[in-house]
């Protein structure tokens, strides 16, 4: 599925509001502040441990889930702060390599990255994580090692919502 807004390097995707479902690939040498802003996005004052002040006050998330790839640094202050006790997260086995745009064209780079990546998903993971356990291991090969204690305060409140709707 397309998205219906991008954010290219020019537009920093930092300083623009997110709303819905967002898709995040920040920039691998500053991961802090978009990590921040990825976990804050999913919350507000009607969930527990927020994780900033701004989203303990908000009266509704601004975005309903945000979805990264991101180096698996887990010994960083922010991985502690932002994915360890406010999202889901997958490692990738192995190292990937992406593949390059020419012309609506992959050409595989031949380099790998460094180290290793996690899918991490905040807010409302369902949907994307009973994708993500189907996916066969030809496809990608992942494993979840969310903390049993991750908490699901975002997914009863989008299902809160939805039967209100109803």
């Amino acid at each position: 599925m397309w998205a219906r807004q991008h954010f290219t390097l020019a537009d920093d995707g930092l300083a623009q509001e997110w709303h819905g479902r967002v898709w995040l690939n920040p920039p691998y040498h500053s991961l802090g502040p978009w990590l921040q802003k990825a976990a804050d996005a999913v919350w507000c004052r009607h969930m527990p441990n927020a994780p900033t002040w701004e989203s303990a006050e908000r009266d509704k998330p601004l975005c309903e889930t945000v979805v990264g790839i991101i180096p698996a640094r887990t010994h960083r202050r922010y991985w502690r702060a932002f994915v360890a006790d406010h999202a889901r997260v997958f490692f990738v086995t192995g190292k990937l390599a992406f593949l390059k745009g020419d012309g609506g064209k992959g050409i595989e780079v031949s380099s790998r990255l460094p180290e290793g990546l996690a899918i991490v998903v905040w807010g409302n993971h369902t949907p994307f994580t009973d994708c993500l356990r189907r996916l066969p291991k030809s496809k990608i090969d992942i494993y979840e090692r969310s903390a049993p204690t991750t908490p699901d305060h975002p997914v009863r409140y989008w299902n809160a919502i939805e039967k209100e709707a109803a």
